[in-house]
């Protein structure tokens, strides 16, 4: 089989390379050529028929579902294509590369195929590479930092020759065993760069982005513009060529992103197919909670994400009725629950006691894994501690159980020699006398952690140890843990679980401050000693120059020997334990028509005109500190984020991209700029300029961003407004001339129900009936093949067919409101004076009742408009969430919560804008409309 595959490799295949039918017209059309011409010289043909793989054939479109936007970044993870990457055996491999060749560890000397492609078609060359390595990776405007840690050794920086146009060499004086683990990983290390497209934003290379920087006519620096337009990993830039199997062409936001065919793809099937086979790769945005009930109801071909242990049975449940497949898959973390030891936690007892190896091995052994097996996974989960899996050459037995048997006797021993004594209730006491409870932290985002917690507060309590939990934001989870404000924290285990002897071990050396178990030491090592702890303890001194990586690497030949099965020392101490409304509306006296009120209404409209101009200022000043209220910024928490999905070459622009935001300027500065009342280099730009800003989390202006979302949150909320009128108003007016009749009785209990039924329980109970009567979609305000496409009548069949629902559920307790308020205006106005009068003078009821009584009661109609209009905008942000609407609320909701703060901001000011506005219009329809209103100038008489 190996000599087979090898002349596969080397030789032009004597089949005829079989043409994907979705290209076929294309083709035909000469706007492709054939795919014997787009292919490599030398293609890399995958084999297929082991571990239950087979050949398929061309066609067809895989749809899964996503949390976020930015997750577009699954093209790049799941297309999998790499310089180098594993095989099913965990080595490394050729992948884009047609040979490597290394040579002492250091010099790696890299062979490109002939003929390669990019998707637009540009050949993909040495000249790729030459341009990351002089223009981008060494260039201080677009890296400040330098190279990537990852292509340093001792902060020497690697001699890059290229030799010939297919081949590159890399040389160090040292060896560097990260390289090729970093390129062939699942956030890899991009060497290379699609030179063709990206030397148009760079300033070397184009004489426009030279006109505008020189002139100062540029709207955003120059190298802001490169970085958002190079980036390979992301996949959000559908003009930027790919060599991954599919290429997205939705530009974001969106909610729906569809990927489709490389057409240069590299490899092909043993029978000539050229691969992928999937024509098409969808990916849809819902909210996280909802994926597993969509995925359930048959709206994912294929979905992993998302997805947990706990929606196993219910998934099972729908296996029949929609037809899909529900398989265990193992993971390849280290441990699916880990608990984490905070090591440099503030407070000086309990780092004390962390730190003793007797105190973390006691809690382990306290641990009764199988009670948690058996209760939480059906017995199904394997018991054991944080470290390697079995599939791993490093894996050894006793890693797995090493002081993870469940012994209560030993526990206690331990924390006997420890003198942590009992008290009367039972309770161990610390050294200081303070009971021995310990505050387990998470980040809220998994009852299962919760519920192991749960469970372990049992067994630790036996040894004298209680166990809290407290759920906190991820920000905030993190922001406390690197602050040294936790005890202790839950998260997963070893994040890469099947390490090779090729792999770094950063992992398990203090090298980032996102590591929970030791975040200053971390910090440390990340930023070269300028914050964050020295390491103090033996187990983790740095040695080498400080170098934790040096300290921990062996030479390669040493590394085998230990996967061989010699001489690896068990390392039983892992951290883990292994598992405006503004004031009410004047009282203003009613004046008869002329001249008397035409001055007064101009007056008073110039007034209130002129007071919201102070209002809305002190408004954006409020808006703005809130937003900048929680500690740590936006650019923190997407450096963590990435750092914890493993994508460490982030840090490399940090001191950048601070600068390119502002967010390295004092509060009062960024507020100014925000507002238009500080120049920046371009001058004065803000909202007094209608400048919104630009937004962090989807790296593009504001009003970009929104986009569709205003037009949909528009139609929802509109609707929703003409459906509580509608609803409200006739039932009101009912009940009012009925009351105490069986229809009053009967109205007021519906509409007691409505107000206390939570909408978020209405909205999951129609979304359920909706998908079993009618076959609608789970969530959404469109059928998901609509999301990002252009309005079409389809479309806007497809909104209406939704709507009704968000309707509904957003419309019943502002219905229900409304009519108890009309119900009650209307019944005292019935019994006054005037009305009695009316009805002795004979006065027909019908006309009485509408011509003074209901036009006296509908004040609290009018008063609302202040709260409409902005309604009409953000909607019901919670329903909005639940019901995954793709609407503008959800949009605010995820701005907070990243510290967005120019989205964030601007929607908040746009929202407030318009209350006060809807207040104005309230007051002056509020005068119109009721005759015992007077106005005198804006003054109460």
């Amino acid at each position: 089989m190996r000599w087979l595959l090898t002349f596969l490799l080397f030789t032009r295949a004597a089949w005829a390379y079989i043409e994907p039918p979705s290209l076929a017209e294309a083709v035909r059309a000469g706007k492709l050529p054939p795919v014997e011409e787009r292919l490599p010289q030398q293609p890399l043909v995958v084999p297929l028929g082991e571990a239950g793989t087979q050949p398929g054939r061309h066609g067809g479109t895989l749809n899964t579902l996503a949390g976020r936007s930015r997750d577009t970044r699954l093209f790049t993870i799941y297309g999998y294509a790499r310089l180098v990457g594993y095989d099913r055996n965990l080595n490394i491999v050729p992948d884009i590369l047609e040979s490597l060749n290394v040579q002492e560890e250091r010099i790696f000397t890299l062979r490109l195929r002939k003929g390669h492609r990019w998707s637009d078609g540009h050949p993909f060359t040495t000249e790729d590479f030459r341009y990351y390595w002089e223009d981008v990776a060494n260039n201080r405007e677009l890296s400040p930092a330098g190279p990537p840690r990852d292509l340093l050794v001792d902060g020497e920086a690697p001699k890059f020759e290229v030799l010939d146009e297919i081949t590159v060499r890399y040389s160090w004086k040292k060896p560097n065993p990260h390289f090729l683990p970093r390129m062939a990983g699942a956030s890899p290390l991009f060497i290379f760069r699609p030179a063709h497209y990206l030397k148009q934003f760079h300033k070397k290379y184009s004489p426009k982005v030279q006109k505008a920087e020189a002139e100062g006519t540029a709207t955003r620096r120059w190298s802001a513009v490169h970085n958002r337009m190079d980036n390979l990993y992301e996949g959000d830039n559908p003009d930027l060529p790919t060599l991954q199997p599919w290429h997205n062409t939705t530009r974001p936001p969106a909610d729906r992103f569809v990927a489709v065919r490389n057409p240069y793809f590299h490899r092909v099937d043993q029978r000539g197919r050229q691969l992928p086979y999937l024509d098409r790769f969808v990916l849809a945005i819902a909210d996280p909670k909802l994926i597993p009930a969509k995925a359930g109801a048959g709206d994912a071909d294929l979905q992993a994400r998302d997805l947990n242990f706990n929606n196993y049975t219910f998934l099972k449940q729908g296996e029949k009725s929609n037809g899909y497949r529900t398989l265990l898959w193992r993971p390849g973390r280290g441990s699916h629950v880990a608990l984490f030891p905070n090591l440099n936690v503030s407070d000086p007892v309990w780092r004390g006691l962390l730190r003793d190896v007797r105190f973390r091995r006691a809690l382990s052994l306290a641990i009764d894994r199988s009670l948690v097996n058996q209760v939480l996974y059906f017995g199904l989960a394997v018991e054991a501690n944080n470290t390697v899996l079995d599939a791993s050459p490093l894996y050894r037995p006793e890693y797995r159980t090493l002081w993870a048997r469940y012994d209560r006797k030993a526990a206690n021993r331990l924390l006997d020699e420890l003198g942590l004594k009992r008290g009367a209730d039972g309770v161990r006491k610390l050294p200081d006398g303070r009971p021995l409870e310990i505050i387990v932290e998470t980040a809220g985002e998994s009852t299962e952690q919760t519920d192991v917690l749960e469970l372990l507060r049992e067994t630790w309590r036996e040894v004298g140890i209680k166990l809290f939990s407290k759920p906190s934001q991820r920000e905030a989870f993190r922001n406390r843990i690197f602050a040294g404000e936790t005890i202790m924290s839950v998260w997963s285990g070893l994040e890469n679980g099947l390490p090779t002897a090729d792999t770094s071990p950063d992992e398990l050396a203090p090298t980032s401050q996102l590591q929970l178990q030791w975040p200053k030491f971390g910090q440390y090592y990340e930023t070269g000693g300028k914050a964050g702890e020295s390491p103090d303890m033996p187990e983790v001194k740095l040695r080498d120059a400080q170098d934790p990586r040096r300290a921990a690497i062996r030479d390669r030949r040493g590394r085998r020997r230990a996967a061989a099965g010699g001489g690896a020392r068990p390392a039983d101490e892992r951290a883990g334990a292994g598992l405006l409304q503004l004031g009410p509306g004047r009282v203003l006296r009613h004046l008869p028509p002329g001249h008397v009120l035409v001055p007064l209404m101009l007056r008073y409209t110039v007034h209130r005109l002129l007071i919201m101009i102070p209002t809305l200022l002190v408004i954006s000043f409020i808006t703005f500190a809130i937003i900048k209220l929680p500690p740590g910024d936006f650019l923190s928490n997407q450096i963590a984020e990435l750092k914890s999905q493993g994508d460490a070459a982030a840090l490399e622009k940090v001191d950048f991209l601070r600068k390119q935001y502002g967010l390295d300027k004092p509060f009062i500065e960024q507020y100014a700029v925000w507002v238009g009342l500080w120049p920046t280099e371009r001058g004065f730009s803000g909202l007094l300029q209608g400048d919104l800003g630009w937004s962090f989390e989807h790296d593009m202006a504001v009003k970009d961003v929104v986009g569709d979302r205003l037009l949909l949150s528009f139609i929802l909320n509109f609707s929703v407004i003409l459906f509580t009128w509608a609803v409200a108003f006739p039932i009101g007016v009912y009940a009012a001339t009925r009351q105490y009749s069986w229809g009053d009785h009967g109205l007021t209990f519906l509409g007691y129900i409505g107000l206390a039924t939570p909408n978020f329980l209405l909205a999951l109970v129609l979304m359920y009936f909706a998908n079993v009567q009618f076959g609608l979609s789970i969530g959404g305000i469109m059928a998901p093949e609509y999301l990002g496409e252009p309005w079409s009548w389809g479309k806007a069949r497809s909104v209406l067919e939704h709507l009704w629902i968000p309707v509904i559920v957003i419309g019943t307790s502002g219905t229900a409101a409304m009519i108890r308020r009309l119900r009650a205006n209307l019944l005292d106005e019935l019994q006054k004076q005037y009305v009695v009068t009316a009805r002795a003078k004979g006065m027909p009821p019908f006309s009485l009742l509408v011509k003074y009584p209901l036009r006296m009661s509908l004040n609290p109609f009018i008063a609302d408009i202040g709260n409409l209009l902005p309604s009409v905008i953000s909607g019901s942000a919670i329903v909005a969430v639940v019901l995954s609407l793709q609407t503008s609320g959800p949009m605010l909701l995820e701005a907070l919560r990243s510290q967005d703060q120019y989205l964030a901001g601007s929607f908040l000011m746009f929202l407030s804008l318009l209350t006060v506005i809807g207040m104005f219009i309230s007051d002056l329809l509020l005068a119109a409309l009721d005759p015992r209103i007077r106005l005198t100038g804006g003054v109460a008489k």
